[in-house]
């Protein structure tokens, strides 16, 4: 178990914490893929995700696991008409999940128990103009 961050932020491959000890510490988060270029037929890897991830309001527990945050990718650069979540656990350092959203999405991902049934969910406005409404009931 990690002590309670005091400062969480995310560049495009990593996420780095400090503590509330001044312990710093960083998660790699890197997710590549193949795609083609635009100039030539050859395939190369580059990172999907979009610059500076949007981290959650909140850090919370998810199946089992203590202290995770979720890092919102605005768009997936492979398909650009998608963004992805990424639920990140800050004590095991490393991603849990990625999960694709139905589209692009520029909202910070609001982690709260919307319909007060005891159950976290996660708020996320998509491109589309829909908000969508996800359960992070543990499995």
């Amino acid at each position: 178990t990690c002590a309670l961050p005091i400062y969480i932020f995310s560049d495009r491959n990593s996420l780095f914490i400090i503590d509330g000890k001044g312990n710093q510490s960083k998660i790699n988060t890197s997710f590549e893929g193949k795609t083609k270029t635009y100039y030539s037929a050859d395939s190369e890897m580059v990172s999907r995700k979009y610059y500076d991830p949007i981290l959650s309001n909140r850090i919370f527990d998810y199946n089992n696991e203590k202290n995770c945050v979720i890092a919102l990718s605005q768009y997936d650069i492979i398909d650009y008409e998608k963004g992805f979540i990424e639920i990140i656990s800050l004590d095991k350092k490393s991603v849990l999940e990625r999960l694709s959203l139905p589209e692009t999405s520029e909202m910070i991902p609001i982690i709260s128990d919307v319909n007060q049934d005891g159950i976290l969910d996660l708020l996320i406005n998509c491109s589309d103009g829909y908000l969508y409404c996800f359960s992070l009931k543990n499995k």
